[in-house]
């Protein structure tokens, strides 16, 4: 089993394998875990950051290894153009103290049946979707 404690070098070499290691988010917030590859490999990660989706963390003579983050069911609402429905909609998620992420003027937020039934009530359109969910470092802790 590979412990990685330092990531490799970039490499461009065609001719190596890449063997996935799909990893949830949660996972990838951490700085020390545990995983089987798609191949089967134990791997044990020990590193001074977390680790990124898509990122080469081990490479041998024929395969590398890549960090795949799982997708999940996410909650995708459109940032309304006007003021205040966005200042709205901004108070109205920020009070739930969750995690989001704000990319091509949508927010995504995981999915939540409580946060869904919060968007009906408020009238606020939103759609469901399944997909890599990274939300800012800075919304996953709740601070007062």
């Amino acid at each position: 089993m590979p412990l990685i404690t330092k990531l490799p070098e970039l490499i461009e070499d065609d001719s190596l394998e890449t063997v996935l290691i799909a990893v949830d988010r949660f996972t990838l917030q951490k700085k020390r875990w545990r995983k089987l590859a798609e191949d089967g490999q134990d791997v044990a990660v020990d590193l001074a950051e977390p680790c990124k989706n898509g990122q080469v963390v081990f490479v041998d003579s024929l395969k590398q290894y890549v960090i795949r983050q799982n997708s999940e069911p996410v909650i995708i609402i459109a940032i309304p153009g006007e003021i205040e429905a966005a200042a709205f909609l901004g108070w109205m998620m920020g009070n739930q103290h969750l995690p989001v992420e704000i990319k091509d003027k949508l927010l995504r937020l995981s999915d939540e049946k409580t946060v869904r039934d919060l968007l009906k009530r408020a009238h606020i359109e939103f759609t469901l979707d399944e997909l890599v969910f990274s939300p800012n470092p800075h919304s996953r802790h709740h601070h007062h």
